[in-house]
């Protein structure tokens, strides 16, 4: 009997420490990875560009590679898995920008990993460059959302050349289903919209809670003419007549960001040059 219970016992005590290894290799819940001399701090964040990932800080005293993965399995460590990684050079830095090969799903955990730049200099090699690491924790789990600040943001641009008569804005975030409405700009005018210039509806996925998020939103200008020098006002109007699926200054409200301060994005019309 007292050979049956220790046998079960080693049984459940190996068990356990298996089933605890994966807490001890990644630090869960965002927090430091590195060295005393080497670290990355990563927080949990909501993202406006679904591509692009936040550090918070960077302290350096070599060449360091950022690396985020995904991973199935906390003990496997595949290169596949790699979603994309930036190289520092010695310093401190705030605020680090990493882009990935693909958008971030609502939810997602995902990890940050710090490795010394151990072979050639700016080329990211997995199987040479080492983890910086004072222990066994080699990695910072942190979650990701989707930002739900309504958004827009614009870049100054020429129309487009290929017949269609568009401008490209770069990223729109809405809670709700929505047309997304370019004016032209008028000082005097009130909100400084000036002439109608064009719309494009922003549509939410069937059955999704989540906000709104699409990027290169393409804006058709009709019949309007706009001359290199001109500026636009992006705004927002919620659709308010969605199953109609028309566009009604009377009936679709503006969006505010704040509940408050009116949500837009303002860009210029350059000319063939660029300028």
């Amino acid at each position: 009997m007292l050979d049956t219970l220790n046998t079960k016992f080693k049984k459940l005590s190996r068990f356990a420490i298996i089933a605890l290894v994966p807490l001890y290799l990644i630090a869960c819940g965002g927090g430091i990875t590195g060295d005393s001399n080497n670290f990355i701090t990563v927080k949990d964040q909501s993202v406006v560009e679904l591509n692009e990932l936040n550090i918070a800080n960077a302290t350096l005293n070599t060449n360091a590679w950022i690396v985020i993965y995904e991973q199935d399995s906390l003990l496997e460590r595949k290169s596949d898995k790699v979603l994309g990684q930036r190289m520092l050079n010695p310093g401190e830095y705030d605020n680090v920008t990493v882009t990935l090969d693909r958008d971030v799903t609502h939810g997602e955990m995902l990890y940050a990993e710090l490795r010394r730049d151990d072979g050639d200099v700016g080329v990211y090699e997995p199987n040479i460059d080492s983890v910086i690491s004072q222990s066994a924790t080699t990695a910072a789990s942190f979650a990701v959302s989707y930002s739900t600040v309504p958004y827009i943001a614009a870049v100054d641009q020429q129309i487009s050349s290929a017949g269609d008569n568009t401008i490209q804005i770069k990223k729109v975030i809405s809670l709700s289903a929505a047309w997304l409405v370019a004016y032209r700009y008028d000082e005097s005018a009130e909100n400084n919209f000036g002439d109608f210039v064009g719309r494009q509806q922003i549509r939410h996925e069937e059955g999704s809670i989540l906000p709104i998020h699409q990027s290169k939103v393409k804006v058709g200008l009709g019949v309007t003419q706009l001359s290199a020098g001109d500026q636009l006002i992006l705004v927002l109007y919620e659709d308010k007549i969605v199953d109609d699926g028309g566009f009604s200054i009377e009936e679709d409200s503006l969006v505010k960001k704040d509940g408050d301060t009116l949500l837009f994005a303002r860009m210029s019309i350059l000319d063939s040059s660029g300028n």
